[in-house]
């Protein structure tokens, strides 16, 4: 590899150590020569052989995901509940002794509702499971599935995030979220913000490779762009250097698909399932003793003989009423309810718009105790509003074109739109979707409802590459 993996981790891009591995290969020109490409033409999508060799060799930008959960491996996963298997061992026991007690005609019934409840149990969950499992999917390929504009054979050329390769000239552009791992040779006035990546929420400044070497080592002049980061401000182009599981996304994304443990509820119903048991056991066997003693006092003291059949009889009659003590002591009715309540949790939540993965996760949200978070935009909404105006002499509470002079209002919003660098998204339904600074991005907000709007007042090479 032209790069090692290494070079785009936090710490290494911290102390110096991604930079001058960087210089040992010869810098920007020393890294595009080894990659078979120029940052004039980038990578030749016509020749076919090139492309897939990339692919082989550097890997390819492809979704990361767990492989879809079949409906069998789901209720195999129902089953794992300690609960639910003893249930199913009381239902065959209940089953059993009530057959040869009450008989077949009766004897059934018992065994069978505890097994019935079982299996409403094991349905409900995994087909809550199994289908919004696919409804995800569904929402993370429309979400993630973007794109992006790459220089190949010397033109721009508008590619799906799927097809980046190692090698391509990346352009990027404010309120872009970072696809992949690179290298910036071209940059104008960029700002990240790397907290999903580093946990740190202030935007950090990235300048070109060449920049980069004249700053000697400057932990402020950077120009290494991590995948999973946001461009507040700024425009640039990037040489490919990692993408897919090799990128530091991907690595993270591969190390969140460990399989979750169990909930806390589960731990608690789990815990009262032994309780139970061995309350259970112990109620049984004082019982089949007492009942075993008492039997021995008739046959010893009062009547009977010890060692005839009527004995061996009774005796399989305490066993029976023993088993019988800790079948009754199982509470078959328990997970049903859990289930019942946390699938109404899951109706109510996705009327609300919120559609949940897991039949679990409801009773994981509604357990917190403590939300701590030092991150803006985490519990407020992350955008910024103007609420007051100073104009004409006058403090307007009440923002309305109406309130206002037509020629001090011209001047006003044509002032926010040209001198502005941020780039917010007027959505179809009217909302802003706020890309870039966030005082800017409230002053255009404020511009747009007065009916002006800010793409009119820049030049087009501004906006797009």
């Amino acid at each position: 590899r032209c790069v090692q993996e290494t070079v785009f981790e936090p710490d290494s891009i911290r102390n110096g150590t991604s930079l001058g591995s960087v210089k040992s290969l010869g810098g920007a020109n020393g890294i595009l020569t080894s990659l078979k490409v120029t940052s004039k033409n980038g990578i030749n999508h016509d020749d076919l052989s090139d492309v897939s060799n990339r692919a082989r060799e550097f890997g390819d930008n492809s979704p990361i995901e767990k492989p879809p959960i079949s409906f069998l491996d789901l209720v195999k996963d129902c089953f794992e509940d300690f609960i639910l298997r003893v249930l199913c061992v009381a239902a065959f026991v209940s089953f059993v002794l009530g057959t040869l007690t009450e008989g077949l005609a009766e004897g059934w019934l018992e065994g069978f509702a505890i097994f019935l409840a079982v299996i409403i149990v094991v349905t409900v969950t995994a087909s809550n499971n199994y289908f919004n499992e696919q409804q995800f999917r569904k929402l993370n390929a429309q979400r993630e599935s973007i794109s992006f504009v790459v220089l190949r054979k010397g033109k721009p050329e508008k590619i799906s995030v799927y097809n980046l390769l190692v090698g391509d000239i990346l352009y990027i552009n404010t309120g872009d979220i970072i696809p992949v791992d690179g290298i910036l040779i071209k940059a104008n006035q960029i700002n990240i913000d790397e907290s999903s990546i580093t946990g740190e929420s202030d935007l950090i400044s990235k300048v070109s490779l060449d920049q980069a070497f004249k700053a000697d080592n400057n932990d402020n002049h950077q120009p290494f762009l991590i995948s999973g980061s946001r461009v507040i401000e700024g425009t640039g182009e990037m040489i490919v250097c990692a993408v897919g599981v090799y990128s530091q996304l991907g690595q993270l994304k591969l190390k969140l698909q460990d399989t979750p443990g169990p909930t806390p509820l589960q731990l608690k119903l789990e815990a009262i399932a032994n309780d139970i048991g061995n309350l259970g056991t112990w109620c049984a066997g004082i019982t089949f003793c007492a009942m075993l003693l008492h039997l021995l006092y008739e046959k010893l003291f009062l009547e009977g003989e010890l060692f005839e059949m009527n004995t061996l009889k009774e005796i399989v009659s305490f066993f029976i009423i023993a088993v019988t003590i800790i079948v009754v002591a199982v509470p078959e009715g328990l997970p049903l309810a859990v289930t019942v309540a946390l699938a109404y949790s899951v109706t109510q939540m996705k009327e609300e718009q919120n559609l949940v993965r897991v039949l679990a996760a409801c009773e994981t949200m509604g357990g917190a105790n403590n939300i701590c978070s030092d991150k803006t935009g985490t519990l407020t909404q992350n955008q910024m509003s103007v609420t007051h105006l100073w104009i004409e002499e006058n403090i307007h509470t009440t923002i309305s074109k109406f309130n206002i002079g037509p020629e001090a209002l011209k001047y006003l919003c044509e002032n926010v739109c040209i001198n502005s660098n941020a780039t917010p998204k007027i959505l179809d339904s009217g909302k802003v979707d706020q890309i870039g600074n966030k005082t800017e991005c409230g002053l255009i907000e404020m511009a747009h409802k007065m009916g002006f709007n800010y793409m009119e007042y820049r030049p087009v090479s501004y906006t797009h590459l």
